[in-house]
C-alpha cells in the first residue's frame, strides 16, 4: 500500500534556522523533503562539497516518487570569455571550465553525495543547468563575478509550498562547522508573497530570461563526467540503501493537529495547477470563469492562446464578445503563469498581475456604463 506522504503545513517551521537550533540536516532538510514532490535549488559552485549541500536530506523526495531542478552557478576565466567573443558557444567553455577542475571528494558524504548525483541524472530525477553572470548586455563576466544565488523551493502532493534563502556555507568546512542561517516562508502562514518571489525568481533563471545571468543546460561531457560516480549497474546509491522502509504510517509531530484529507482541496489544487502540465489544462480558464463563451469565441481564444505570444486582430461586430475573448486568454495565461504561457510555472503571476491591474483600469468605466 502506498504511504502518502506528510504535509508540509502539519509541521511547525521556525521562521529563521541557524546552528543554535541543532542538526540543521535532521531540523530541516530531512523533514521537509520528506514531505515534498518538487524541489526547485540553487547553488553557488560547481563542487563535491557545494552538491554535498544541495542534496542533504533528498532521500526523503525520492522516496516520495518528487522531482528536483538544480542550478548551479559557473564563473567563467578570461580565456574562456575570450573564446566565446570569437565565437565559441557558451556551453562549450561552461563544460571545459567545469572539467578542467574535476569535482575530487574529500569526505565520505562528499563520494556518497556525487553517487547519489549521478544516479538521479542517469534517472531523470534531477534535471541540472549552469548560470553564469553577465552583464546588462548578455556578455558574461570572468572571474571575480560569482553567481551567488542560494535559494530552494518545495512543493507538496497538496499544493503546499516552503521556500528558504540565506546564508548557506558551500565550502567543504563551512556546511559542517561554520555558522549557516536561512530564512524560511510558507504560503499557509502568512509567507506566500516570499514564496512566490523565490518562485519567479528560480523560474525566471531557469528559462533564462534575467539581464544578469546567462543559463545553459549542463553540458554533455560534463553529464558523462557526473555519470563516472554512477553506483555499479543493479546497485542502488549508498544513501538509499541506508534508508530505513518506511513506516507504516508516516509519524507526526505532536503539537500538530489532527488535519484530514480534503478532497475538495486536492482536487482544486490539481486543477488549478493544471494549465501548467504539458498536453492538457489549456481549457482551464473557461471552465471556471463566470461565463458560457460561444463557440466563436473558443476559436479565437484558441488561436490566441496555441500561437504565444498572442498576434490577432479581432474585428467582430459590437456586441459579439471581443472582451469576453480577451478576458479569457487573461485568464488562462494568468493560471498558466505568463508570460511563456504554453506551460509556464504557475507562480510566475507578476506580468499578468500588472496586465490585468491595467486592464481592469480600463474596462472599468465601460462596465459601469452597462
Amino acid at each position: 500500500m502506498m504511504i502518502t506522504p506528510p504535509r508540509l503545513a502539519d509541521r511547525i517551521w521556525h521562521s529563521k534556522y541557524t546552528p543554535d537550533d541543532g542538526d540543521l540536516v535532521e531540523r530541516f532538510y530531512i523533514p521537509a523533503l520528506r514531505c515534498a514532490v518538487r524541489y526547485d535549488r540553487t547553488t553557488g559552485y560547481f563542487s563535491a562539497s557545494a552538491l554535498t549541500l544541495a542534496l542533504r536530506g533528498l532521500e526523503g523526495l525520492i522516496g516520495n516518487g518528487g522531482h528536483m531542478r538544480l542550478i548551479v552557478g559557473c564563473t567563467l576565466d578570461e580565456p574562456e570569455i575570450a573564446a566565446i567573443l570569437e565565437g565559441a558557444e557558451l556551453r562549450e567553455q561552461v563544460a571545459a571550465h567545469w572539467l578542467a577542475q574535476p569535482l575530487m571528494p574529500v569526505h565520505p558524504e562528499e563520494t556518497d553525495a556525487l553517487e547519489l548525483l549521478a544516479w538521479l541524472v542517469a534517472q531523470d530525477i534531477l534535471d541540472v543547468k549552469a548560470a553564469v553572470p553577465c552583464d546588462g548586455r548578455g556578455h558574461p563576466i570572468a572571474n571575480p563575478a560569482i553567481f551567488h544565488e542560494k535559494a530552494g523551493i518545495l512543493e507538496d502532493a497538496h499544493g503546499d509550498r516552503l521556500a528558504f534563502c540565506g546564508s548557506l556555507n558551500e565550502t567543504a568546512a563551512g556546511w559542517r562547522h561554520n555558522w549557516e542561517s536561512f530564512h524560511v516562508y510558507t504560503t499557509w502562514s502568512g509567507g506566500a508573497g516570499h514564496v512566490d518571489a523565490e518562485e519567479r525568481g528560480f523560474e525566471a533563471l531557469w528559462r533564462n530570461q534575467p539581464q544578469r545571468a546567462l543559463t545553459v543546460d549542463i553540458p554533455a561531457a560534463v553529464r558523462q563526467a557526473l555519470l563516472v560516480y554512477h553506483p555499479p549497474q543493479g546497485q542502488w546509491p549508498r544513501r538509499l540503501r541506508a534508508v530505513p522502509p518506511p513506516p507504516a504510517s508516516a509519524p507526526r509531530p505532536l503539537d500538530a493537529p489532527d488535519i484530514p484529507l480534503d478532497p475538495r482541496r486536492a482536487v482544486w489544487g490539481f486543477i488549478h495547477r493544471a494549465p501548467t502540465l504539458p498536453d492538457g489544462g489549456e481549457r482551464v480558464g473557461e471552465a471556471t470563469c463566470a461565463v458560457i463563451p460561444w463557440p466563436h469565441q473558443i476559436r479565437a481564444f484558441r488561436r490566441l492562446y496555441e500561437q504565444w505570444p498572442p498576434k490577432l486582430l479581432i474585428a467582430d461586430e459590437v456586441g459579439l464578445g471581443k472582451t469576453i475573448q480577451a478576458g479569457l486568454l487573461l485568464r488562462q495565461a494568468w493560471l498558466a503563469g505568463w508570460p511563456g504561457a504554453a506551460h509556464p510555472h504557475p507562480r510566475a503571476q507578476g506580468r499578468a498581475q500588472a496586465v490585468a491591474n491595467r486592464i481592469a483600469r480600463e474596462v472599468q468605466p465601460q462596465l459601469a456604463d452597462l
